[in-house]
């Protein structure tokens, strides 16, 4: 679990590892592990994924401030897990061996 703070509110995030196919190699498993220990996330990332995360909202659905910046961290927290596998021979494309889970909680 890790704990931060989003829009003025304390956020935490339970995150795990999901293979996405039955012979996922140790290797890939260990890069994963790795890159998300060591997924550090940046104020202008976290702005550059808010904008994308309302731009794919519908207007009815709008986010609180708390959710969306943190929603915005958990997707630069995986994108970080990805770059790290495909620096480890394992790119997203064309098939994604692992995925990124995250439950999100604000308060």
């Amino acid at each position: 679990m890790e704990a931060f703070d989003a829009a003025g509110s304390q956020c935490t995030a339970q995150w795990w590892l999901d293979p996405l196919a039955d012979d996922v190699p140790p290797e890939a498993s260990s890069a994963a592990s790795r890159a998300l220990e060591e997924a550090t996330v940046s104020s202008a990332d976290i702005e550059g994924w808010e904008e994308t995360l309302l731009d794919a909202q519908s207007g009815d659905q709008d986010l609180p401030p708390d959710e969306l910046e943190g929603y915005a961290y958990i997707e630069e927290v995986r994108l970080k897990v990805r770059e790290g596998l495909e620096e480890a021979g394992y790119p997203d494309a064309p098939t994604r061996v692992i995925e990124v889970r995250a439950d999100l909680e604000c308060s």
